[in-house]
């Protein structure tokens, strides 16, 4: 069961994307629902968003990361994601 949890997260890709382009992203391309369900930075200006599979378009040009990256970027204690050990 752990391994196969696991092997799903290996194939979610995350991106860091400014808050104000998710007006124009096709949310039907993304594992969020919508901007209502998304991560935000500290301060409000940046998202994650995640998809599985092909790279949206909208995406070209973003620094993709996967599960493992993404987790080391929101865990900094220091780093602009991070809410407190409780969210992880």
């Amino acid at each position: 069961m752990i391994v196969l949890f696991q092997q799903i997260l290996q194939m979610i890709n995350y991106a860091i994307v400014n808050k104000s382009e998710l007006a124009s992203f096709d949310f039907s391309k993304l594992l969020n629902n919508s901007a209502n369900f998304i991560r935000t930075s500290n301060n409000g200006s940046k998202c994650i968003v995640k998809y599985k599979g092909s790279k949206p378009s909208f995406l070209d040009g973003k620094t993709i990361y996967t599960h493992s990256e993404i987790l080391e970027i929101t865990t900094n204690p220091s780093g602009e994601w991070y809410a407190g050990s409780d969210l992880v």
